[in-house]
């Protein structure tokens, strides 16, 4: 019970202003494309998304109220995480954590809000975005179980501390990893 008031107090603690607006234009239309029947719906609410101006238009809402460009920016690249990987604790199986963090590592919009890099031969992501991003991973892999039709209050919180306990071992990895993407998943195989 005690991962569980963990899990839970880690995303409540967090959860406030930019977080809250994000999450919102998720839930209005991050997932406009999951009603077609062609291609990735993902994709293709990315496309329709952009192809509607509404990342523009979020952008524009955030800085009326109150938030800076970098801000808003940032949260652009939360919505396009969101709706890219909505499904992801479902997807992983039994891939160990640091098969997960390697099959992340070749989507762009990780790629993107990671702002991974190239720098003398060595991949570096940074530190505060990993924090954000681990929180990011943790809420949706929640969502995602309470969306479904089918969850139960017992499996949506078997999926919170699952992807918590998870994203927290990252979390710790990160620590030691100097930030290099390298060390990161060394680190995650021993």
């Amino acid at each position: 019970m005690k991962k569980f008031e963990n899990a839970s107090a880690y995303l409540a603690n967090s959860f406030a202003g930019l977080r809250q607006h994000t999450l919102l234009a998720w839930t209005l239309f991050g997932q406009v494309g999951l009603g077609s029947l062609q291609g990735s719906p993902e994709l293709l609410s990315l496309a329709w998304a952009d192809e509607w101006q509404l990342y523009k238009t979020f952008a524009a809402l955030l800085r009326k109220l109150g938030s800076d460009e970098t801000e808003s920016n940032h949260a652009i690249k939360a919505l396009k995480l969101l709706t890219t990987q909505h499904d992801w604790y479902r997807q992983v199986g039994n891939q160990t954590t640091a098969e997960i963090v390697k099959s992340w590592l070749t989507v762009p919009e990780i790629l993107d809000f990671l702002h991974v890099n190239r720098f003398e031969d060595v991949l570096w992501y940074d530190h505060d975005a990993m924090l954000d991003f681990a929180w990011w991973m943790t809420m949706i892999a929640y969502l995602d179980a309470e969306m479904n039709p089918q969850a139960t209050s017992s499996s949506s919180s078997e999926v919170l501390m699952g992807a918590y306990t998870l994203l927290q071992e990252i979390l710790q990895a990160d620590e030691s990893s100097e930030y290099q993407i390298e060390k990161l998943l060394d680190l995650l195989k021993v």
